[in-house]
C-alpha cells in the first residue's frame, strides 16, 4: 500500500466510526422518546455517512467488474483464410499472419497458425517476451477480479455495520436508565465570628437557702419479750464438778522434766564491757 491507499484507509475507518456512532446514538434517542430534536438529526447525518461509505464500495465494486469483463471481452480469435495477404509480398504476409498469431495468444493464450514464405500454415511458437506479456494479462485480470470481490466485500460489510447499529440503538433505547446519585451537600456556609464579650461585674451568688432541719430518728424497734421460763421450755441442768469431768492431774516436779541450769558467776565465760570515757576536746 503505498501513501495515497493508507490515507484513503484512515479516512474511511474514522468517517466510518464516526458515522456508526452518529446512527447509533440518533437511533437510541429517536426510540427512547427524547424530546429533544438532537437524535433525528444524528440519525440523518449517520444514514448519510453509512449510505456514502456502503455506495462508494459498490460503484467501485462495478467498476472493477466491468473494467474485467472489458478486458476478457475479445472474441476468440479464427484462423486465417487461405486467400490470407495474396495482394502482399510474402516476406509481409508471413510478419502480418505472425502479428496476428501473437496478439490471439497475448489476448486469449490460443495458439493460432501463421502463413510463412512459403505459403505454408505453421503454428505460433510464443517468444520469451511474448511469454512475459500474457503473464502480465492474467495478473491485471486476476487483480481486477479481486478488486471487484473487495468492492462488494466491503458494501456487505457497511451494510451490516449500519443495520447493527440501528438494532443496537432500539434496543439500548428501551433498557431503564439508571437513576442519578443525589450528590452530597459539599458547600461550606459562611460562618460570622461571635461578637465579642465586654467583662461585666461578677454576679452576686444567691443566698444560701437556710438549711432544712435534719429528720429525727427513727425509734429503735422495742425487743421482743422473752418467753417466759416453764411454758413450752425446759432448762437445762448445770453439769455438776466432778460428774462426769475428771481434772487433769499436775505433773509432779523432776519425773519427766529437767530444771535448767543457772548461769556461773560473772567472768566464768563472759567479759565486762568497759564504760565509754568522755574525752575534752583539745584547745586549737
Amino acid at each position: 500500500m503505498n501513501l495515497v491507499e493508507w490515507a484513503q484507509f484512515v479516512a474511511t475507518a474514522v468517517g466510518g466510526a464516526f458515522g456508526l456512532f452518529c446512527l447509533f446514538d440518533g437511533t437510541r434517542r429517536a426510540a427512547g422518546g427524547n424530546p429533544d430534536a438532537r437524535g433525528g438529526r444524528l440519525l440523518v447525518i449517520g444514514l448519510l455517512i453509512v449510505g456514502l461509505l456502503a455506495g462508494n464500495a459498490y460503484w467501485q465494486h462495478w467498476n472493477y467488474l466491468e473494467a474485467s469483463k472489458a478486458y476478457r471481452a475479445g472474441e476468440t480469435p479464427r484462423e486465417l483464410p487461405a486467400d490470407f495477404g495474396k495482394k502482399m509480398s510474402p516476406s509481409k504476409r508471413e510478419a502480418s499472419s505472425q502479428n496476428a498469431a501473437r496478439s490471439a495468444y497475448v489476448a486469449t493464450g490460443a495458439i493460432r497458425q501463421y502463413i510463412d514464405v512459403a505459403g505454408q500454415r505453421k503454428a505460433f511458437s510464443p517468444a520469451p517476451d511474448d511469454i512475459k506479456r500474457r503473464d502480465k494479462v492474467i495478473a491485471t485480470d486476476a487483480r481486477l477480479e479481486r478488486r471487484a470481490e473487495e468492492g462488494f466485500q466491503e458494501f456487505i460489510l457497511w451494510l451490516v455495520l449500519g443495520l447493527s447499529a440501528l438494532v443496537f440503538g432500539v434496543g439500548f433505547a428501551f433498557e431503564p436508565a439508571a437513576k442519578p446519585q443525589e450528590e452530597a451537600d459539599t458547600r461550606v456556609e459562611p460562618v460570622m465570628p461571635p461578637p465579642p464579650v465586654s467583662a461585666r461585674a461578677p454576679m452576686p451568688s444567691p443566698p444560701a437557702a437556710a438549711a432544712a432541719p435534719a429528720p429525727a430518728p427513727a425509734p429503735a424497734p422495742a425487743p421482743k419479750p422473752k418467753p417466759p421460763v416453764g411454758l413450752d421450755t425446759v432448762p437445762l441442768p448445770k453439769p455438776g464438778f466432778g460428774g462426769d469431768t475428771m481434772p487433769l492431774p499436775k505433773p509432779a516436779l523432776e519425773e519427766d522434766t529437767l530444771p535448767l541450769p543457772k548461769p556461773s558467776s560473772v567472768g566464768s565465760d563472759t567479759i565486762p564491757l568497759p564504760r565509754p570515757g568522755i574525752v575534752p576536746p583539745k584547745k586549737t
